[in-house]
């Protein structure tokens, strides 16, 4: 083939049945060749060599040699040759090539990456916007909740006093059970707030855990259950009489006032 000729893979058509006698049937070899520029060309002979069963040998069959004038079309001649082929033919060829696309092409730059683009830059910078908010959100709602603490352990033997005075009142109206229920609830008190433990989950057994954590001396807890216990004992018993009372209120204050001094220190 001339050199001139742009020539392609050949399109190969089998047309073969198979029946009691035999297989029978056809082979089609199309050849698609296309001239870049005008001029006189010659296509050489094309040998074919096939193996005959009739007569047991191989042949060889040729074209015959041609004599191939090409012209100049009008217009653009790279034009004029890719239209005059069939977007099926093209597409057949080896399975490789394909009809090209005309018009405007939408083009992307290769290696596109969502990193640095404006859009990641403001994702980045809200997302750590949000953070830092809830940074600050978090660190004032903690020093918010540490303040609360703090000021409860600060006026918790104020607040424990006063009710140490209702149940003095108490005792001189000879109201025994409102008297002990004030001794309870001014430990109570003292202790939910002095030891940070809330009041649902305050009991003897964590109000002890939490004296000792505190390095409270042993005698003041004892003595602390003590006035528990006659306290508890006191509210369903017959009315003690007043010098009893008397001194469990001063055992109540003499202990709370030890505490004090112990978680302190």
């Amino acid at each position: 083939m001339p050199s001139d000729f742009e020539v392609y893979d050949p399109k190969v058509t089998d047309n073969v049945s198979v029946t009691s006698s035999g297989v029978s049937g056809t082979k089609t070899i199309e050849y698609l060749f296309q001239p870049r520029f005008e001029g006189e060309y010659t296509v050489p002979a094309i040998q074919f060599t096939y193996f005959n069963p009739a007569s047991g040998s191989y042949e060889t069959k040729s074209t015959p040699q041609y004599q191939l004038r090409v012209k100049k079309g009008s217009g653009d001649q790279t034009a004029k040759v890719t239209g005059s082929l069939r977007k099926e033919d093209v597409q057949l060829l080896g399975q490789d090539i394909r009809y090209i696309q005309q018009g405007d092409a939408d083009l992307e730059p290769m290696g596109y990456t969502f990193f640095g683009t404006p859009l990641f830059y403001l994702l980045y910078a809200g997302s750590t916007f949000a953070f830092l908010l809830l940074f600050f959100i978090y660190r004032k709602k903690a020093r918010e909740n540490a303040n609360i603490a703090l000021m409860r352990n600060k006026k918790a033997n104020k607040v424990a006093k006063k009710r140490l005075k209702a149940a003095a009142t108490f005792m001189k109206q000879n109201n025994n059970e409102a008297f002990h229920e004030s001794i309870l609830k001014a430990f109570e008190g003292y202790l939910s707030d002095k030891l940070g433990i809330p009041i649902a989950d305050l009991s003897r057994e964590t109000a002890i855990e939490g004296l000792q954590k505190r390095n409270v001396d042993q005698q003041v807890i004892d003595d602390f259950v003590l006035v528990v216990e006659q306290c508890e004992f006191a509210r369903y018993a017959p009315a003690s009489g007043s010098e009893s009372r008397s001194e469990l209120y001063s055992k109540a204050e003499t202990t709370m006032g030890l505490m004090e001094k112990q978680i302190k220190r």
